[in-house]
């Protein structure tokens, strides 16, 4: 898909984009991962879903359209605020994984030590997320 140019007016793909990052429109999912000894819970990964009524629910779509309209960087992070915060709502045990879109890490709008800020808010200690 070409990118969205600045002269072009916001077509309806890039209203719904504005739309679920402005009003925080995704939803968290936490599955399991299990130790294969006991079956204990070793911790969760999150699963971020757009909304349930519209094309970008499952997360291929979902960040195919943030990176035609160049708010992938923007999505990634609120797809990690939101997890955390959550995990941290839940109380689950266990460590947090995030999943991680490498080509965000490349982004000049990338800072470094975001995820870290979002864990202090939430009460968790760094060392309970890990980036995959």
């Amino acid at each position: 898909m070409p990118p969205l140019e600045p002269a072009d007016p916001p077509d309806a793909s890039a209203r719904l984009l504005a739309d679920i990052l402005d009003k925080r429109r995704l939803s968290v999912l936490f599955q399991p991962i299990l130790t294969l000894c006991g079956r204990d819970v070793y911790g969760y990964e999150a699963l971020v879903r757009g909304p349930d009524e519209g094309p970008v629910h499952a997360p291929v779509p979902l960040f195919e359209l943030a990176s035609r309209y160049h708010r992938l960087t923007e999505l990634e992070l609120l797809c990690r605020d939101l997890a955390i915060r959550q995990f941290g709502r839940l109380q689950l045990p266990g460590r947090l994984f995030l999943n991680v879109t490498p080509e965000v890490l490349l982004e000049p709008d990338f800072r470094s030590g975001q995820t870290v800020d979002f864990l202090r808010r939430a009460g968790m200690a760094p060392d309970r997320a890990v980036p995959e």
